[in-house]
């Protein structure tokens, strides 16, 4: 019970957790919504395109790389809030979280330019959403700080001894 609550008081641990959540929800809400004649034809969600027939969305297209890219930030990210032992690994998977986050999002972002231009059709772009990874990257980054506070307390204290 001491090291779940030892865990939990350090505010860098709520900031991972705070960035986890967010990569959590990216796969519930489409990036963008590909319309004609007033009815949406095409989902672009993180998990490939879908097309909507009968309201009902059916999948069409898969986006391997983003899958797998955002399935290894969510264990990389639950490896970072565990390593709370080990404060410069902690603080090496924070700077790769966020290398990575943001080639998630160039990637996300591309992937849907490029399918939708193939479609060329009337597109409606949630632009919201491509924020939430740089989101993630403020937090993560945050908590980089926070733990690199830590580690130059202990350093300080240890040098006083």
């Amino acid at each position: 019970m001491q090291i779940k609550n030892a865990m939990i008081q350090r505010i860098q641990t709520l900031y991972l957790l705070a960035a986890f959540v967010l990569l959590l929800i990216l796969p519930l809400f489409p990036f963008a919504a590909i319309i004609q004649s007033g009815s949406v034809l095409y989902s672009f969600k993180l998990f490939g395109l879908y097309i909507l027939t009968h309201n009902s969305p059916r999948l069409i297209y898969t986006f391997w790389p983003l899958l797998i890219l955002w399935l290894a930030l969510g264990i990389s990210y639950l490896a970072t809030i565990f390593m709370f032992k080990k404060r410069i690994v902690q603080m090496r998977l924070c700077l790769l979280n966020c290398l990575f986050v943001l080639i998630f999002d160039v990637l996300m972002y591309f992937s849907g330019k490029q399918f939708i231009s193939q479609l060329s059709l009337n597109v409606n772009y949630f632009w919201w959403l491509f924020f939430i990874p740089f989101l993630i990257i403020v937090l993560t980054y945050i908590a980089y700080k926070a733990i690199k506070k830590d580690e130059d307390l202990i350093r300080s204290v240890d040098r006083i001894r």
